[in-house]
């Protein structure tokens, strides 16, 4: 999962003295509404098998101005950064990638069922199905990111929405 926090925390530790629970509730606000946009961009970012990663997507609240944004299904990291030559890790991913490294090994019988259900949805024969996954085991998978684009996305507004979140606070304790 992507983490969005407050960023610049001494300005917003200052804004929180100086207003307390309004200044809570208005950077939370700002908060939700980007981890909100972010899982919206990823899910139509990701790619669609059966709808089972994008219906995962999701943010939730881990402390009053600390979201997380992303998916629990241990093999969306193989999806987003790819897999053996192909992968591809953004340098701001690089500590979630490492936290998912190896989490998402099934055996190799799991692996032949997922692609043998794969087959039947794309009216490929299931006696190709070996075949599939021995190449993609072997070959690599390449890199699908829905979750690295919203994050980008996500950082370019988050900002301008805190100092415009504190702006407002000033506006509304110091008129003006």
């Amino acid at each position: 999962m992507v983490r969005l926090q407050v960023q610049n925390i001494k300005n917003v530790e200052a804004a929180l003295k100086k207003y307390g629970v309004e200044a809570v509730k208005e950077f939370e606000e700002v908060i939700i509404d980007e981890a909100t946009k972010m899982a919206e961009i990823a899910k139509v970012k990701a790619p669609v098998n059966d709808g089972t990663l994008q219906n995962s997507i999701q943010w939730r609240k881990e402390t009053d101005l600390k979201y997380n944004v992303g998916t629990n299904l241990p093999y969306a990291p193989y999806v987003e950064f790819g897999t053996g030559a192909k992968v591809q890790i953004p340098k701001e991913f690089t500590q979630l990638a490492h936290n998912a490294k190896g989490k998402g090994k099934g055996s190799f019988k799991d692996g032949l069922v997922m692609i043998k259900a794969w087959c039947r949805r794309k009216g490929i024969d299931e006696k190709f199905a070996y075949i599939i996954f021995v190449n993609l085991l072997n070959r690599g998978m390449d890199a699908q990111p829905f979750m690295y684009p919203a994050y980008l996305a996500g950082k370019q507004t988050y900002r301008k929405q805190m100092k415009l979140a504190i702006k407002e606070l000033n506006k509304r304790f110091n008129n003006g």
